[in-house]
């Protein structure tokens, strides 16, 4: 372990005054064969997290299970029901009474 502080130090006072930003730094650092495997994979794992986006959890309201044709119905309903256009409101009217013309 002493190593790799060895080293870190050594490449820190190499790295320091230049005008490199951290990510190339590590980038570098991952991409260089000479330097010992452990320091180059916490330098590939130091600069993935800016390189990669990351998975994030969602809800889900209902998931049909297996075999229930009724719950992938009920789910394709709604689905549809909410990408309908919604519908034009009426006006309800009666029409107006004529009087009957005399022959």
């Amino acid at each position: 372990m002493k190593v790799l502080r060895t080293e870190a130090r050594a490449l820190l006072a190499e790295i320091v005054g230049t005008e490199r930003d951290p990510l190339m730094v590590a980038i570098s650092i991952a991409s260089d064969e000479t330097k010992p495997d452990a320091l180059r994979l916490e330098a590939a794992l130091g600069a993935s997290r800016y390189l990669h986006p990351t998975l994030s959890a969602s809800a889900v309201a209902h998931v049909p299970q297996r075999g229930d044709a009724n719950g992938v119905v009920s789910v394709l309903l709604d689905r549809l029901a909410k990408l309908a256009a919604p519908a034009a409101p009426t006006i309800d009217v009666l029409p107006e009474q004529t009087p009957e013309i005399a022959k």
